[in-house]
């Protein structure tokens, strides 16, 4: 039996799969970031990462999910 996974079933997400999360472009995530704005990220082996509880605790704080 195939599972279907949702981004909620992963630990980490990247900063194209935030943009799709958050209809922006990834390089609005990018200035956002710059600007101590937008949800809180990692660099895990030179990738920008989102941990996916700071995610779900974004998109609640600005009732966005």
């Amino acid at each position: 039996m195939n599972k279907t996974y949702s981004w909620e079933d992963k630990m980490y997400l990247l900063r194209k799969e935030v943009a799709q999360i958050l209809r922006v472009s990834s390089g609005t995530l990018a200035n956002w970031a710059s600007e101590g704005r937008g949800p809180y990220f990692c660099r895990m082996e030179g990738k920008v990462c989102y941990p996916t509880s700071q995610l779900k605790a974004y998109l609640q704080k600005h009732n966005l999910g």
